[in-house]
């Protein structure tokens, strides 16, 4: 047995080539995880986020940020996290609405950290991000909020209170509002204009249905507040949506 006073972990991780660390994550199907620089830029993903973003090789992502990729209202959320992270606040179990492999929204748990050189300085972030029925481990907390999500999830084009999802979380909305907060970073109603929002982009990039139909599919009764909500949100109106992006 080698003495403890001998034993150095460092001469033995120091070698180790960093590829064979980024393929163990290539063993994960559905396990979302990537690599950014400081400034936002994709270093490495993986399969499974490849997938994901629906591109065929990494090469599509590489050296691009967000706004590259999903737009930038979308990416701003994250890009603003990724500050953080650099800044030396880890992202910790923070819920996430993704895209599974089947092309279906769910929650997915997210986590962060800052990657260091020997100098201490931080020079790249490291993501990761699990779908929740795949996590091992979620607080009672974490979990009261499943069913509300859910909810908002098969029902977003409704009209759904603050009230009925504190009933289905059987907490109160208070409470409700706090775990949001804490978890989402955000609030049950942002959440539930969020996914409407989201909806209405696919349908407007997918379908040539009228726009004023997709806003009442998307719970957006006022055709008005549908547009502005949209500009806001994407920086563009639907119709210059539907312009750039339909097939």
């Amino acid at each position: 047995m080698i003495p403890k006073a001998d034993f150095d972990p460092h001469k033995i991780l120091e070698p180790i080539n960093i590829g064979n660390f980024l393929s163990f994550y290539e063993l994960f199907e559905e396990t979302l995880f990537w690599i950014k620089d400081t400034q936002g830029r994709f270093v490495h993903a993986n399969r499974a986020l490849l997938n994901n973003l629906k591109v065929k090789s990494a090469e599509e992502i590489i050296g691009k940020d967000d706004t590259h990729i999903t737009g930038i209202k979308l990416a701003r959320s994250v890009m603003e996290d990724d500050q953080k992270v650099c800044h030396g606040e880890p992202v910790k179990n923070r819920l996430v609405l993704n895209k599974n492999k089947q092309g279906e929204f769910s929650w997915f748990i997210t986590n962060k950290i800052p990657l260091k050189n020997k100098h201490d300085k931080t020079v790249a972030i490291m993501g990761i991000s699990i779908p929740m029925e795949q996590f091992p481990y979620t607080t009672h907390r974490m979990e009261s909020l499943l069913a509300p999500l859910q909810y908002i999830i098969e029902n977003y084009n409704q009209k759904i209170s603050i009230e009925s999802l504190a009933s289905i979380a059987c907490i109160s909305v208070s409470a409700l509002e706090r775990r949001f907060k804490k978890y989402l970073q955000k609030t049950p109603s942002q959440l539930i204009i969020e996914i409407r929002l989201e909806k209405a982009r696919l349908l407007l990039k997918q379908t040539k249905s009228p726009i004023t139909n997709i806003a009442e599919e998307t719970g957006f009764y006022d055709h008005s507040n549908f547009t502005k909500r949209f500009a806001e949100y994407f920086g563009m109106t639907p119709i210059e949506y539907r312009s750039e992006n339909s097939f």
